[in-house]
């Protein structure tokens, strides 16, 4: 739930100054300095028609120091203003969100002199804290706290099938386990079916964009069956296998597990989780006193720091 929470928070960043996803196009600030709005001017609204100000208004928001501390429920500056729930502090820079308006627009900048925020360097973090009331009844505090980057304009993003799944293959169920995937896609693991003795490793898996194809070979067997299929964008998996019985075109989906996409580096170190398209997560930590979470959750592989991305 604390996860959902935070993509929710970045979709409230932007909502809450009126911004959409669409490029403004590839401008040159430096040469334009005389022609930035800046808040304190009184000229740049919010989405709901109010006049931005300096320091932190009623919602949270503090736009001139790229923060915001207040309510979680507080983030898309509501009609209504909570006044209690889930706390939130979130901190950006200027290219995630600028304190000026220099495309004249009326509203803060965003990713300027980029078409999107790919290779701007933006960076966003989110630290959400709470309490509930635990099956003793009692009181559980949580704490989760994440970093965001824009992704490298030369990154590239895979989908990773690591992990567990159960797979229905034309209406027989099979536990699979996907042990380990390089770079390229190339995956390999092992499974068995469900209701019998039969057991199989995995031969020439390979993930390749939204397509996934992998051999399964039976151990005390001759029979092989062949998969092709996809991924969808919830990181389910279907299609349609081939068997050396003469099976043609069965159908085949997961049934639990699902397989989630990464941001790598052009030399193919994993960047971070893919978040809202253009980003990726770098830091999870996550404790919660009840839930037994305590700690790093996930450090990519590649470095936690928000800059020079």
């Amino acid at each position: 739930m604390k996860k959902i929470i935070t993509i929710l928070v970045v979709f409230g960043l932007f909502a809450g100054v009126g911004l959409v996803m669409a490029g403004k196009g590839n401008e040159n600030t430096n040469s334009k300095k005389e022609k930035c709005t800046t808040i304190q001017s009184g000229e740049i609204e919010s989405s709901t028609g109010e006049v931005l100000t300096t320091g932190y208004d009623e919602y949270g928001y503090n736009y001139q120091a790229h923060m915001f501390n207040g309510w979680y429920d507080n983030y898309l500056r509501p009609e209504v203003i909570a006044q209690g729930g889930t706390k939130l502090m979130m901190k950006w820079n200027d290219a995630w969100l600028s304190n000026k308006d220099c495309d004249g627009d009326g509203l803060l900048d965003r990713h300027l002199g980029y078409d999107s925020y790919i290779g701007s360097g933006a960076w966003l973090t989110n630290h959400m804290s709470g309490e509930y009331e635990g099956e003793d009844g009692k009181k559980c505090k949580w704490t989760y706290f994440t970093k965001i980057v824009a992704a490298p304009e030369d990154a590239y993003n895979s989908w990773n099938v690591e992990g567990d799944w159960v797979i229905n293959a034309h209406g027989n169920s099979h536990n699979m386990t996907i042990t380990s995937q390089d770079s390229e896609g190339n995956f390999e693991g092992y499974g068995n079916y469900q209701n019998g003795p039969q057991e199989w490793k995995i031969e020439d898996g390979k993930v390749d964009g939204d397509q996934i194809s992998m051999n399964w070979v039976y151990s005390n067997s001759s029979y092989e069956a062949y998969f092709e299929g996809t991924i969808n964008s919830k990181g389910n998996l279907e299609g349609t296998f081939d068997d050396t019985s003469g099976h043609v075109d069965y159908a085949w989906e997961s049934e639990e597990g699902v397989a989630e996409k990464y941001w790598y580096a052009e030399d193919g170190t994993e960047i971070g989780l893919v978040i809202w398209g253009q980003f990726a997560t770098i830091q999870t930590v996550s404790n919660d006193t009840c839930g037994g979470e305590h700690g790093v959750q996930y450090l990519s592989p590649a470095r936690a720091g928000l800059g020079n991305w």
